[in-house]
C-alpha cells in the first residue's frame, strides 16, 4: 500500500512541478507585458496585474508541497548537526505527526468556512474593473494543504524506513 502512496505522491510532485514551472513562465510573461505596456505606452491593464497576482498566489501555494518533495524546505538545524543520521530521521518522521499533519489539518478546517463563502458570492479581484475568479485562487489552498500532508507522509515515513535501514 505504502508503494502505491509514493508513486502516487511522486507522480502529483512531478505533475505539480511541471504546473509550477509553467506559472513562473506565465508569471514572467504577464509582469514583463505589465512593465512594457506601462513604460513604454503609458498604459496599464488591472486585469493583466490580477492575472500575474493569481500566478504568484497559486505558485507559491503549489511550491509549499514541491519543496517538502525535494526536502529543500526550511529546517532549523541547530540540534540536528549533532545528532546521529538515525535520531535525524527519526526526528523527521515525529516531525509529520506532531507539527505539520496537526497544522495542515487546522489550517484546512479554517479555511473550508471562507472557501464556501467566496465560492457563493463568486469573489473577484478587489479592485475596479479587475478579474474575476480570486474564489478560483482561494481553492488552490485546501488542494495545496492535501498535497502537503500527502508530501509530508511519505517524507516522514521514507525517514522511518531509512531509519530501519541504519539499524541493521
Amino acid at each position: 500500500m505504502f508503494e502505491f502512496i509514493t508513486k502516487f505522491a511522486d507522480r502529483l510532485d512531478r505533475i505539480t512541478r511541471f504546473f509550477c514551472a509553467m506559472l513562473v513562465a506565465g508569471f514572467f510573461g504577464l509582469m514583463l507585458a505589465g512593465v512594457v505596456l506601462r513604460q513604454v505606452f503609458a498604459s496599464g491593464s488591472v486585469i493583466l496585474q490580477d492575472l500575474s497576482a493569481y500566478c504568484f498566489a497559486v505558485l507559491v501555494m503549489l511550491s509549499v508541497p514541491v519543496a517538502l518533495a525535494a526536502n529543500r524546505h526550511v529546517r532549523v538545524d541547530i540540534l540536528t548537526r549533532w545528532w546521529s543520521p538515525r535520531a535525524n530521521r527519526f526526528l523527521q518522521f515525529l516531525s509529520f505527526w506532531v507539527f505539520l499533519l496537526p497544522v495542515c489539518l487546522l489550517i484546512l478546517v479554517q479555511v473550508f468556512p471562507d472557501l464556501i463563502f467566496s465560492w457563493k458570492i463568486r469573489e473577484g479581484s478587489g479592485e475596479p474593473e479587475g478579474l474575476g475568479g480570486y474564489f478560483l485562487v482561494k481553492s488552490v489552498l485546501p488542494l495545496a494543504f492535501i498535497f502537503l500532508i500527502l508530501q509530508g507522509f511519505v517524507h516522514g515515513y521514507r525517514a522511518k524506513a531509512s531509519c530501519k535501514d541504519l539499524s541493521e
